[in-house]
């Protein structure tokens, strides 16, 4: 699923993990990489969002989003 953070930028919800566009890998393809900058998950993804390719083991919890009410993800801060 395609989500829109609060400051506009556009993530991959997959399986309760967060995924950000790194760019063009060859033609057609994405390559979206785990938004822990220290986790080397990633996803390959076709121009219409179909996800091809995995590496999907993350050394990590997964993210906490919550959904604004304009539609919008951020994420859930511990206080």
């Amino acid at each position: 699923m395609l989500i829109t953070q609060t400051n506009g930028k556009k993530l991959i919800l997959f399986e309760e993990y967060t995924f950000l566009n790194t760019g063009k890998v060859t033609a057609g393809l994405f390559k979206w990489k785990c938004t822990d900058s220290d986790c080397t998950a990633y996803l390959l993804v076709t121009h219409n969002l179909d996800i091809l390719k995995t590496k999907h083991k993350h050394a990590h919890d997964t993210p906490k989003y919550k959904k604004t009410p304009r539609g919008f993800y951020d994420f859930e801060c511990d206080d």
